[in-house]
């Protein structure tokens, strides 16, 4: 991050009476065109709806929940992988095919340890990491075993 985009920020924010940093606060700074923070918005008001209606749809299909069974607990209905780009897929497919599956918990793995980093200071979230650390070992194997599978 540029540092005069940190600076404007911590200007913005130390304008708060709470020295709180408001997403409203940030987007009045950066409509002026000379801001530093400027560029980071989407100033043309029909490119800038469609792409809020677009978040609107990516939040509505994360909202959906569903039941796979009728002892199941609902779970989302739909599931994105990183290998999809920007679709989602059938949460209940994903659970039953193996390859999609793995996928699924290798990107569950990868936002625990992104989770672990964000609050690694907070040792009361210790057995959380732990246990992160364990799954991610329990993985490992068994990755490594199915990648030697398919080069044969």
């Amino acid at each position: 991050m540029r540092p005069e985009v940190i600076a404007e920020l911590e200007h913005v924010r130390s304008k708060d009476p709470d020295r709180l940093l408001h997403p409203a606060a940030l987007v009045k700074a950066a409509s002026k065109p000379t801001s530093p923070l400027h560029s980071w918005f989407e100033w043309d008001d029909d490119a800038a709806a469609e792409a809020y209606r677009l978040e609107q749809a990516r939040h509505l299909i994360r909202v959906c929940v569903a039941t796979i069974s009728d002892d199941t607990e609902p779970i989302r209905a739909f599931v994105h992988l990183l290998s999809d780009e920007r679709g989602y897929r059938d949460t209940g497919a994903v659970l039953e095919n193996t390859d999609l599956r793995a996928e699924l918990l290798e990107q569950a793995l990868r936002e625990a340890e992104r989770y672990r980093a964000k609050y690694q200071h907070l040792e009361e979230l210790a057995a959380i990491f732990a246990a992160i650390e364990t799954t991610r070992k329990r993985q490992l194997p068994s990755k490594s075993i199915a990648k030697m599978e398919a080069a044969v």
